[in-house]
């Protein structure tokens, strides 16, 4: 599979009322874009190498998350582990978790970051500067520079809802409460976002990959539905409008035709670990920043 370029017309004619969007690297997109995951390997490194996979919120709780991309680097002679965070945890939790984690690695690192689990390793990175020479670089995939519209509805009740609406959010939020996850949930509505929310410096590249799609893939991690009635006509992935994935201090490759779970889990075709082979190869391609 090779995702096209999608340019601000083609999003437009499914959300014509997204707003500008600007901060999106297109000589990057096209770079992205043009790889062919059957060909982009090169795995002349691949042994002096360590993934470390990062989890989102609710990692945990969903069925063969990351396990097809571990899979896929594993086969390709990458070093492999799974970062170990909590999916229930508050960022500051899992970046210790995650700091502690890459300190004991004795390769070369890249970071692979999914929605909130990107914010949990930026928080790392920054807290612990010993570890920098290490990193040679990280992805993000779907991580949000501002607020969780959906949890916002979920826990505070922020935007009009109707009776059925409002009954499944509070069976959403009981759900959150018996799991666990107050914390990180409360992470990403605001005020408690925002001293995450900065613009870092890395002296090794980082990306922001930003997708938006039309078609909801996970009963579990699409919220479709309730992201048109929140801001009709505004282009999202599921969990995140676009124009609010868009980081100001990193290249942001912007991707259509992908859901939000889509990356971790796959489902409908989608090759999660091709796909996260493009973002390693497009990571591989950016100098360091120093």
């Amino acid at each position: 599979m090779i995702w096209t370029a999608l340019e601000n017309k083609s999003l437009l004619r499914h959300y014509p009322k997204t707003p500008e969007i600007e901060g999106v690297d297109w000589a990057l997109t096209d770079f992205f874009n043009a790889l062919d995951n059957h060909q982009t390997a090169d795995l002349a490194d691949a042994p002096l190498i360590h993934i470390v996979l990062v989890k989102g919120l609710m990692g945990d709780h969903m069925l063969n998350h990351f396990k097809d991309v571990k899979e896929h680097f594993l086969q390709q002679g990458y070093e492999v582990s799974v970062a170990p965070t909590s999916g229930t945890a508050s960022i500051k939790d899992n970046a210790a978790a995650i700091a502690l984690h890459l300190s004991q690695i004795n390769k070369d690192i890249y970071l692979l970051c999914h929605s909130k689990g990107g914010l949990d390793a930026l928080t790392a990175l920054e807290n612990d500067q010993q570890i920098w020479p290490a990193i040679k670089g990280a992805i993000l995939v779907q991580t949000p520079f501002d607020i969780s519209p959906v949890l916002n509805s979920i826990l505070t009740g922020a935007y009009p809802r109707g009776k059925r609406t409002t009954l499944k959010e509070a069976v959403y939020k009981v759900s959150l409460y018996l799991l666990s996850a107050k914390k990180a949930c409360y992470d990403l509505i605001n005020p408690n976002i925002k001293p995450y929310l900065k613009n870092y410096h890395f002296p090794f590249p980082v990306i922001q990959c930003v997708t938006w799609s039309v078609q909801p893939t996970s009963w579990v991690d699409s919220f479709h539905k309730r992201l048109s009635e929140i801001d009709k006509d505004v282009a999202h992935d599921g969990q995140f409008y676009v124009h609010k994935m868009l980081w100001p201090c990193f290249p942001n490759i912007l991707v259509g035709g992908i859901d939000h779970a889509q990356p971790v889990v796959g489902g409908y075709g989608f090759q999660a670990g091709h796909f996260w082979e493009q973002c390693l190869a497009t990571l591989k391609s950016l100098p360091n920043q120093a």
